[in-house]
């Protein structure tokens, strides 16, 4: 989501006049502010410029206000942009067409700058709105709500991207499997709210030995997994070591002091394979060390 301090119009008009007096007005408002006279190159750097509203007439050379708007809704970057529409053209056919366009209101010329500022400002405010819930719904949909760090359905498709990236420039990067011996008997004992706690404090304490572009997700009830993109394999091991250690010297209490022991593999990956082999291949190193 975009900063508050920080919208952005871009006004499309075959009139110099206009496009001039709206950039001087919302500039003036605080607003970043792209005005063009032709739509000519404009859906391309609409792309680069993201706008939030857009102010746009209908009657122009090449491609007319329409087109315009059906192009911006049909663009996974572009369609929740607001579109205001200044057109002459007031009639009902003109006024249907255009919000079935994609319009979000039209505003007939000749037009009163105070209702069009805060028509904009109305739009601008529904869009943020918006993009907050679809940014909240989205974070609910990827993150595991008992530890707080992703769920494995994402986690999935990360490390298939990160499979299609090592077959395309053969880069290596590896996983971490970090298992908590006894956690299920814990959670027998002292029940879901503490033992979601002690997830919590484990995967705080592992998202602070691993880089910002590493990824912890849940994988099991008692167990995660670490993504760690361009990582060969003594980097992968000098991480499981440090996971291993810091997740030994964590204490809790609940009627008294106890500590959970961690177990943690590595498997370092530089070829393409499906994903059930790679995980396979941490399931084999996990029964590896459990009997070892």
């Amino acid at each position: 989501m975009q900063a508050i301090s920080e919208p952005k119009i871009l006004i499309l008009d075959d009139d110099s006049i206009i496009t001039d007096l709206l950039t001087d007005i919302f500039e003036n408002e605080g607003y970043r502010v792209a005005a063009f006279n032709s739509p000519k190159d404009v859906l391309y750097l609409a792309r680069q410029f993201l706008p939030d509203v857009m102010i746009l007439d209908i009657m122009m050379p090449e491609i007319d206000g329409y087109d315009v708007c059906e192009f911006f809704k049909r663009d996974p970057e572009l369609r929740f942009t607001r579109i205001v529409i200044l057109t002459a053209r007031n009639d009902k056919e003109s006024r249907i067409r255009s919000y079935k366009s994609g319009a979000d209101i039209v505003v007939p010329k000749p037009f009163e700058i105070e209702e069009l500022r805060e028509i904009v400002r109305c739009n601008l405010a529904s869009k943020q709105a918006y993009e907050q819930l679809l940014g909240d719904y989205r974070s609910q949909s990827i993150r595991d709500p008992a530890c707080e760090c992703y769920n494995w359905k994402y986690m999935e498709s990360r490390i298939s991207e990160e499979l299609k990236r090592v077959e395309r420039i053969s880069r290596p990067f590896s996983l971490l499997r970090v298992d908590l011996e006894e956690f299920k008997n814990l959670h027998l004992k002292y029940g879901a709210l503490f033992s979601n706690e002690v997830l919590r404090s484990i995967a705080e304490a592992v998202r602070q030995e691993i880089r910002e572009s590493d990824l912890l997700g849940r994988f099991h009830s008692d167990s995660f997994i670490v993504l760690l993109p361009e990582t060969p394999e003594v980097g992968a091991k000098s991480a499981a070591q440090r996971i291993h250690d810091i997740i030994s010297s964590l204490v809790f209490v609940k009627k008294k002091k106890f500590s959970l022991r961690g177990i943690v593999v590595s498997c370092t990956i530089d070829k393409f394979a499906p994903l059930n082999e790679v995980i396979s291949c941490l399931d084999e190193e996990m029964r590896k060390a459990q009997t070892g």
